[in-house]
């Protein structure tokens, strides 16, 4: 841990509290704009504690906001879907390279002693393999990143952005893919990314996701008229989001 945060954590602890119910409001604020300019009640977001674990620091498990409306059309039911990530992954982006800023690159050796006392290294989402070079121009004399608490919610952000973008059952990105296509190819896709969760190790999230495939998503009300040009190219800005929040396993440099 970097000595600053060792020896006055409050700060720092209020920080990165400040800035992950901000990172997930900001993603649940996106479905709550959404929502009203397409005319459907939904609740405010309920946020989700949960108490920090040394398998899971985190502190939630995010937030949520119920429709009490279905969508119209493909297009709303895409607007629905992608408002919440496009936002979140902007907000959890900002928190990640303020935060990164303010971390410290960690020498071999000391990454070494780390390891020995059975430290862990995080996984890196994509993005931060382009961010970590840039915000920190000599960390080729470095092996890796000690995250400072700003930059690990925004760590945090990303991954929550990842699991929600991903294109399965009723997650975000299900909502995104179901505006696109038929209730059969969203469920087999659906089953394919379920899979692919539990070969990541994300076992929590796909099983959830297992639940909700079960559901089936019924789409709009309108499910006959397809989704519209532009909001299909939008399906490519969601993967990119995806894709660059994707966890990789940990990069060191030598």
């Amino acid at each position: 841990m970097d000595e600053g945060v060792a020896s006055n954590p409050l700060p720092h602890l209020v920080g990165y509290a400040f800035c992950m119910v901000g990172v997930i409001g900001v993603h649940e604020l996106g479905h709550k704009v959404a929502c009203r300019a397409h005319g459907i009640k939904s609740s405010p977001p309920y946020f989700i504690p949960f108490p920090p674990l040394p398998a899971f620091p985190v502190g939630t498990l995010g937030a949520i906001i119920t429709q009490e409306d279905p969508p119209l059309s493909r297009d709303v039911l895409f607007d629905v879907g992608i408002s919440g990530p496009l936002l979140g992954f902007a907000a959890s982006l900002a928190a990640s390279s303020l935060g990164l800023t303010l971390s410290h690159p960690v020498p071999g050796w000391l990454l070494e002693e780390y390891l020995r006392e059975g430290g862990v290294l995080l996984p890196v989402p994509l993005i931060y393999r382009i961010l970590i070079p840039l915000l920190h121009p000599g960390l080729e004399e470095a092996a890796a990143v000690c995250l400072h608490p700003v930059a690990w919610a925004g760590w945090v952000g990303l991954l929550i952005t990842f699991l929600n973008a991903s294109p399965a059952a009723q997650l975000d990105g299900g909502h995104v893919l179901r505006a696109l296509l038929s209730e059969r190819l969203h469920a087999v896709l659906s089953a394919v990314f379920v899979a692919a969760m539990l070969l990541m190790g994300f076992w929590a999230m796909a099983f959830v996701a297992a639940a909700l495939t079960l559901r089936g998503h019924p789409g709009a009300l309108n499910d006959a008229t397809p989704l519209s040009f532009k909001r299909r190219l939008g399906v490519l800005a969601l993967f990119a989001m995806w894709l660059a929040s994707l966890p990789f396993p940990p990069l060191l440099w030598p």
